[in-house]
């Protein structure tokens, strides 16, 4: 089976590939603007979908406000917690 891409290399170059599957809950590593709205390194969300080409996913946040962004791996990490 071969590794999905996701951000720049594969899942497992970045993190363990169950880590960041559809509804796995993720950090933010840095800041994130949409919307106006700008949510701050940790900020907590859930991957809600994972595009086909494995390069991004939509991330879903309820804080600050709510609203699904799309973002990649060097954007997010894995929240243990």
């Amino acid at each position: 089976m071969a590794k999905a891409t996701f951000g720049v290399g594969t899942i497992s170059e970045t993190t363990s590939d169950a880590a960041l599957l559809d509804y796995a809950a993720v950090r933010l590593r840095h800041d994130v603007t949409s919307g106006g709205v700008t949510y701050k390194p940790g900020a907590r969300g859930v991957i809600v979908h994972r595009h086909a080409d494995g390069i991004g996913c939509e991330v879903e946040f309820t804080e600050p406000a709510f609203r699904v962004v799309t973002l990649t791996a060097r954007d997010i990490r894995p929240d243990h917690g």
